[in-house]
């Protein structure tokens, strides 16, 4: 016969130390950058990841920096903007920053916490040793992130092109 307790001490008891590092291959799972990445194998590349509190208000990253990797929200929420500009809010399971992975180049806006926020950063070195250790699924990312990225340059051209004509 099971025992189903509803106290929180059960639930404490019996949780994993890495519950973030299960949630964060789920949340990755669904993007479109992972969609076609087993979710096994998504589960060691995460371990390999970083994980990062954010207080409200507290700078991700600058315009300028160096760019080294994309995050995935967890938890709370980001303010991408340029020069007091906003651009985007990003919620659990958006990713960003994500262009940093295909070279040294600096970042292109400013991301800020928006509440208390969980991140989960996937750094460039992490991606070429995956790269490394499994060509095939590596490569499978990159095209995605190459259609990721393509897709966002569309959307911007069309937004410069409705700026000018509007």
């Amino acid at each position: 016969m099971a025992v189903k307790s509803e106290l929180p001490i059960w639930l404490n008891l019996f949780r994993h130390a890495g519950d973030w590092q299960a949630q964060a291959a789920e949340m990755f799972a669904r993007t479109p950058l992972f969609e076609d990445i087993p979710l096994r194998t998504l589960r060691r590349l995460v371990n390999e990841m970083y994980h990062r509190n954010f207080a409200d208000g507290e700078l991700v990253f600058e315009v300028g920096d160096p760019g080294l990797g994309m995050y995935l929200v967890l938890k709370g929420g980001v303010s991408v903007h340029l020069d007091k500009e906003p651009l985007a809010q990003l919620g659990p399971g958006d990713f960003f920053g994500e262009v940093a992975l295909f070279g040294n180049e600096t970042r292109t806006a400013s991301a800020s916490a928006h509440g208390e926020t969980e991140l989960v950063g996937f750094f460039r070195p992490a991606l070429e040793e995956w790269v490394d250790r499994s060509p095939e699924l590596g490569a499978r990312f990159l095209l995605k992130l190459g259609h990721v990225l393509a897709e966002r340059l569309r959307r911007t051209n069309e937004r410069l092109v409705q700026a000018e004509n509007g």
